[in-house]
C-alpha cells in the first residue's frame, strides 16, 4: 500500500476459493510466486528475500523446480517464462491466468492443459492483496481460470 495502491503482480487468490482450485486438480505441493503473507503451500519461492522463503527467492533463479505439483498465479510479464520452463522440464503446475486469448503465451498454454480449464468464480474478494485487506474481482483485465498444465519437453 506503501507504494501507491495495489500493486499489478501481487494478487493472491482466497484460500476458500484455493480449495476449490485443489479440489478440480489436486492439492498443489510448491508456490512458485507467492509471499509470506498469502502462499497457499507449505513449501514456496518468493520475491522476497525479507519473507525467508523455504525454497529460496525467485523460483526463476534456482536452476530446476520441484518434481511436484506446482502452483503458480505469476504477474502476467512471468507467464511466458513460466511455461518455457514448465516445457523444458516437463514440470505438472496449476496455473491462475486471465482467458486473453490475444496474448503472446496464450497458444502455448492451451498445447499443455490437460483436461478443462476451470474459471475462478466471479465474487469480489476472490482476489486480494495485502493479505486480504484490498479484495477484488478475479479479473486482470478478462476473467481468471485455473489451468492443469503438464511439460512435454
Amino acid at each position: 500500500m506503501s507504494r501507491g495502491g495495489p500493486l499489478p503482480g501481487e494478487w493472491a487468490l482466497h484460500p476458500e476459493v484455493v480449495k476449490q482450485v485443489w479440489a478440480q486438480f489436486g492439492r498443489a505441493e510448491v508456490d512458485l510466486f507467492t509471499s509470506r503473507h498469502n502462499s497457499h503451500c507449505a513449501l514456496w519461492f518468493s520475491m522476497a528475500l525479507s519473507d525467508d522463503p523455504p525454497l529460496g527467492v525467485d523460483a526463476f533463479a534456482h536452476e530446476s523446480c520441484p518434481r511436484k505439483l506446482l502452483y503458480a498465479f505469476p504477474p502476467l510479464r512471468l507467464i511466458l517464462p513460466l511455461l518455457g520452463r514448465v516445457r523444458r522440464e516437463r514440470l505438472s503446475v496449476i496455473l491462475v491466468a486471465p482467458d486473453r486469448v490475444g496474448a503472446p503465451w496464450y497458444s502455448e498454454l492451451t498445447q499443455m492443459k490437460v483436461g478443462q480449464v476451470w474459471a475462478i468464480p466471479q465474487v469480489w474478494g476472490a482476489m486480494s492483496q495485502e493479505a486480504g485487506a484490498i479484495g477484488a474481482l478475479p479479473t486482470l483485465g478478462q476473467p481468471l481460470q485455473a489451468w492443469l498444465l503438464r511439460g512435454t519437453g
